[in-house]
């Protein structure tokens, strides 16, 4: 007998979430705005060094969410792609003209 969506659903979180895990269950990210919003916020907690204090503006998260719609077509494949390596310095070098290699003092994305 095959399972609902709901029951599927709540087995893969308790999955991820229970034992020796690296996700913790979000019930205030439900949609795709929610997920937005916590990159943003991880973006800006994991580079102050980059940012010189300063969170990314409105203008430069656009570009970053962008980049990575355009190149991953979601924001589950665009953090995959993070996660690879594909951006070393946790966002494109487009936004604040920041540099792109592996100088650590540029911060990472970490989600």
């Amino acid at each position: 007998m095959a399972q609902s969506e709901a029951v599927m659903e709540r087995d893969l979180i308790r999955q991820l979430t229970q034992d020796v895990s690296q996700w913790t269950y979000r019930k205030d990210i439900r949609d795709e705005a929610s997920l937005w919003a916590n990159f943003r916020d991880k973006l800006n907690q994991n580079n102050q060094a980059a940012l010189d204090g300063e969170p990314i503006t409105d203008t430069e998260f656009h570009q970053i969410r962008e980049y990575m719609l355009d190149v991953a077509k979601s924001p589950y494949k665009a953090a995959l792609r993070l996660a690879g390596g594909e951006w070393r310095g946790g966002y494109p070098a487009s936004a604040r003209g920041c540099q792109q290699g592996d100088d650590s003092s540029y911060g990472s994305q970490q989600p």
